[in-house]
Parts: structure tokens; C-alpha cells; sequence
């Protein structure tokens, strides 16, 4: 799972400064003056290709924690993409995956020094105490993750109303998630006590569904999450709640960051819907190797390739939308990347 390269100049053999006998002094110069032009050449067409995207400097090799979701979410895909990519772009580096239930726990394990870079939404890392917050950077603004509420198909549950009496999962305690879905639940006229709430990751409660365990559930995710396709094939089948009319109080009550996204038919096979958006960042901390962040912000682009081979949410990525992670500020190597882009 870990590479490391080597990199040297060969030293001149002595034999090559020797005065050569006159005879071959003329055939001699011509041999040594071939590699000179060759080597002006290559400089010259390396400069030429390198216009569109500037050559990343030298990085501090070494070991490099990734933390991304749960099996089966977005992040852990696009997690396999980022070690894939690393081991391909930046051999000096070891990269490797940490497994994490949550946003929540990723920033933790970034602000403890546990990982070198962390997948997080937007809101998770806007409301972190302020010591925390400045203690992390940005390396990019990757795609949206929405808002899921997920019943049985046959469930008589239709909207955020039909939630009262029932059993609802709103994710692992201290995930990240209840703050949006009881803001949103509140805005909806509803607390605590009108149902009965559980606290199970996305992965447990998809399985406490398809059980009747649970009614519904909450979890943020990006389109698709192979984990609710999964288990829609198994069945039984499954369906999505609209929230077209809560996600513009959202934005306008919690946060500008909250947008209106539309889950479109062709991401699970079901009905399309509305509903809350949120975008999600690539972290890391404030204090890494502002050479290392540059090459590893670079990679996103010039390894874009495999990183949508690992999800399609990579096409999401885009040079001029990556630069807005407010409120996080972007890490100085990552910025000095995009000024090298002409962002």
C-alpha cells in the first residue's frame, strides 16, 4: 500500500574531461554537443507544456491519513480515489484511509493531528468552537452533499409532518447531522417529543428500515450513495421525502451556505425530489507543508481522472468553484496553486 521513489543526478565520468587526442578532438565535440541540444530541447518543450498546468514544487514526503466516511458513503469513495491518486501522482507520500462515522469526527481527527486531510460539510466545520476552526484550512470545495429522509416505499409517510409518532433515526450522536434536521424540524413546527428518535449511522439505520425497526431516516450524502442503492436493490423498496418547502428556511434561518438541490430520478431509481444541500470540503491543517498542500491540491486536478473513476461526484469539481470554502480559510499552498491557475 506504500511506495517511496528515488530521485539522483548522475555524476560526469572524469574519462568525458580528458583533452581527446587531436584526431577525434573534431568527432568527440560533435558527440558531446548532440546530448547539450537534446537536453535543451526537453527543457524547452517541458516549459512550453507546462503553461496550462504548472509543475508542482517539491513536497516533505511521508505518511498521509485520509479521513473519509463510513463504507458505502460518498467519502469512502472518494477517499479510495484520493489513495489511488496519491500513490500515482505523489510516490514520496504513503497514503492511507481512516474510516470515520461522520463530518464531526473527521474534524475532530484533524484538529488531534490523527489525519493529514479530512472530507467535512460545510456547516460541521462553520460551527466548530473558534479555536478549532482556525486550526483548520481548505484545499478545495469538492461537490454538494443533500439532504436524505428515506421511508419504505410503502410507508404512509409523505412530508416532514407525517414524522410525528414515529421512530426516526437522525444519525450517530455528535455526528454532525441533528443540528440541520432539528433546525429543520423545528422549522417545521415539531420538537423532540413528537417522535421517537433513534441514533444510527446511515449504514445501521438503512438496515433498521428495511427491518421496520425504524420509520425513517435522516443522513447527508452525496448523489448517488452507493449504500442507499444497495439496499434499494435488496429491498424492499424505498422511497425519498420531498423538502422543497423547508430547504429556502434552512439557508435563510441557519446559514448561507445551505442551498435547494434536486435529487434526480436517475441517482436511485425513485421519484425526483427537492431538498437540502450543503457543500463538502477537503480539509486539512493550517499548519501542513504549504508545499505539500500545493502538490496535493494540484493532484485533485491532474488526477481528476481516476478520482471519477472511484465516484462520479468528482465531476463535480471545478477549479473556480473549489476557491469558496467560506468560512474556512484556504490553506496558503492551496491558494498559491489556484493563483498559479490564473483563478
Amino acid at each position: 500500500m506504500r511506495g517511496v521513489t528515488a530521485a539522483g543526478v548522475r555524476r560526469i565520468d572524469e574519462t568525458l574531461r580528458r583533452r581527446p587526442p587531436r584526431s577525434h578532438r573534431r568527432s568527440s565535440r560533435l558527440r558531446l554537443l548532440i546530448p547539450a541540444i537534446a537536453l535543451v530541447v526537453l527543457a524547452t518543450g517541458a516549459t512550453v507544456g507546462s503553461a496550462a498546468q504548472p509543475p508542482a514544487p517539491p513536497y516533505p514526503a511521508g505518511a498521509l491519513a485520509i479521513a473519509t466516511g463510513e463504507r458505502g458513503s460518498v467519502y469512502y469513495y472518494y477517499g479510495l480515489g484520493l489513495l489511488d491518486a496519491t500513490r500515482r501522482a505523489l510516490p514520496d507520500l504513503e497514503p492511507y484511509l481512516r474510516v470515520s462515522p461522520s463530518s464531526q469526527r473527521n474534524v475532530e481527527l484533524l484538529a488531534q493531528g490523527e489525519v493529514q486531510m479530512a472530507f467535512s460539510r460545510a456547516d460541521v466545520a462553520a460551527n466548530l468552537p473558534r479555536g478549532q476552526t482556525d486550526s483548520l484550512r481548505a484545499l478545495a470545495r469538492l461537490y454538494d452533499d443533500y439532504l436524505h429522509l428515506v421511508v419504505r416505499d410503502d410507508s404512509p409517510i409523505d412530508d416532514l409532518a407525517d414524522l410525528r409518532g414515529k421512530r426516526v433515526s437522525i444519525g450517530l450522536r455528535d455526528s454532525g447531522i441533528q443540528r440541520p434536521v432539528l433546525d429543520l424540524l423545528r422549522e417545521a413546527g415539531m420538537t423532540q417529543a413528537d417522535f421517537t428518535l433513534e441514533w444510527f449511522g446511515a449504514t445501521e439505520s438503512g438496515e433498521k428500515l428495511r427491518t421496520g425497526t425504524i420509520d425513517a431516516f435522516f443522513f447527508f450524502g452525496g448523489v448517488p450513495t452507493q449504500g442507499l442503492v444497495d439496499l434499494n436493490l435488496i429491498g424492499p423498496r424505498l422511497r425519498l421525502i420531498d423538502l422543497a418547502e423547508w430547504a429556502p428556511k434552512l439557508r435563510e434561518g441557519y446559514g448561507g451556505f445551505y442551498t435547494t438541490l434536486t435529487v434526480p430520478s436517475s441517482a436511485y431509481g425513485m421519484a425526483p425530489i427537492t431538498t437540502v444541500g450543503v457543500p463538502t470540503y477537503l480539509l486539512a491543517p493550517e499548519k501542513m507543508d504549504p508545499d505539500l498542500a500545493y502538490a496535493l491540491t494540484a493532484m485533485l486536478f491532474t488526477q481528476r481522472g481516476i478520482l471519477e473513476g472511484a465516484h462520479p461526484a468528482a465531476k463535480r469539481l471545478d477549479r473556480r468553484a473549489a476557491i469558496n470554502t467560506r468560512p474556512i480559510t484556504l490553506h496558503d499552498g492551496a491558494a498559491r496553486y489556484y493563483r498559479d491557475t490564473k483563478i
